[in-house]
């Protein structure tokens, strides 16, 4: 008998998220036996055309409303779900389980990966105020859903893990398990990288949306630190969003816009982390950190501020440095310098970083997940 899984995310936009679904989809249909089709709501698709993709576009949309709660127009997504017919329904993403909300009762298993640690199932603190209550209304349909399905979590990190601990109810702990991401290796694997030389140009990469959280106008400040301490510094910055142009001018301000690449969205990040010397995760907030595995495959060592998760990547000192939240970019620019001068000790966190982006292959990961449904009854 084949195992049919229906994915279902907003939309196919540049991202980790959208990347690492796309990745499990295409790795579960390699499976023999095993059929993934994946469903998308929002018409953006960055990575291609559907038809070769295996995946669909079918509209839906939900909204919150303060005394009639969650509201949503799901009638052709569903319909879809239910033509394909599958075993288990597979949530990626907030927006997708409000999506799933809104369904009727379907002969499937539920299961929900929990990419980006979803603020909105903690309690608001925004009491009296209108989106205290929108967002309360929200969180407890969710948990309704969650029970009338018996929902079960893959936390991406023992972040996130702790987490959904502490904002579930006690009665859903059982059904959460750790699944942590992965990738494709092969695609990223550069293990002949030549070891930088104090002297060089030193080649900096930032991989991210352009949002609040990754913090990107940090490694503007840490650029300018580095070109104080005399350091020949380029800065590359790949991802899009809506305070890339913001970022954009404060590099123009701060007289470093010649020292950046703004490299939007690349369907080949691969290639730009082979030109890269190091990377830099500026991100204040990160339940995993799949980029950082990325680089790290790609044979680059990393300097990160410590935002949760990625703590359990980077071993200080040993494949990079993980520094306080709270480090100034001079701090920061200075541990770099000490970090990048030491030829013996970066040549060996380069080789320990490949090392450990071993062990985030996506063969594991795949045969990981097809466990976990194994055990999923539906509700």
């Amino acid at each position: 008998m084949t195992l049919r899984v229906a994915h279902i995310i907003p939309q196919l936009s540049h991202g980790g998220a959208e990347q690492l679904t796309l990745n499990i989809h295409h790795a579960l249909n390699n499976k023999t036996k095993v059929q993934s089709k994946l469903f998308y709501f929002q018409p953006v698709a960055d990575y291609g055309p559907p038809e070769l993709l295996g995946t669909q576009f079918l509209p839906a949309q939900v909204q919150l409303r303060l005394f009639s709660g969650l509201q949503g127009q799901v009638e052709e997504l569903e319909a879809g779900i239910r033509a394909y017919s599958p075993q288990i329904l597979h949530c990626h993403l907030y927006e997708s389980e409000l999506i799933r909300a809104c369904f009727k009762p379907g002969p499937w298993a539920h299961i929900s990966t929990v990419h980006d640690n979803m603020r909105q199932l903690a309690p608001s603190s925004s009491f009296p105020h209108k989106p205290y209550w929108i967002q309360r209304a929200s969180r407890t349909t969710l948990f309704r859903s969650f029970r009338q399905t018996r929902n079960h979590f893959l936390a991406i990190s023992e972040d996130t893990r702790n987490y959904l601990q502490q904002v579930l109810p006690a009665d859903m702990h059982p059904r959460i398990a750790l699944l942590k991401n992965a990738i494709p290796l092969n695609r990223f694997a550069f293990p002949e990288r030549p070891d930088w030389q104090p002297g060089q140009t030193l080649r900096l990469i930032n991989v991210g949306s352009f949002v609040p959280k990754k913090n990107q106008g940090f490694a503007l400040d840490v650029l300018q630190e580095l070109l104080k301490l005399g350091i020949d510094t380029q800065l590359s910055l790949a991802g899009d969003g809506p305070l890339k142009s913001q970022v954009q001018q404060q590099a123009e301000a701060k007289g470093v816009l010649n020292r950046c690449s703004f490299l939007g969205n690349v369907q080949n990040i691969e290639a730009h982390y082979r030109l890269a010397d190091l990377y830099l995760h500026t991100a204040w907030e990160e339940p995993f950190g799949l980029v950082l595995v990325e680089a790290m495959a790609s044979g680059l060592s990393v300097v990160a501020l410590d935002a949760g998760g990625n703590r359990e990547l980077i071993q200080d000192g040993i494949n990079g440095r993980l520094l306080p939240r709270q480090a100034c970019p001079s701090e920061v620019a200075i541990s770099i310098q000490t970090w990048m001068s030491q030829a013996t000790t970066q040549h060996n966190a380069r080789k320990k970083a490949l090392e450990f982006a071993a062990d985030f292959g996506m063969p594991a990961y795949v045969d990981a997940l097809l466990n976990h449904y194994a055990q999923l009854q539906p509700a």
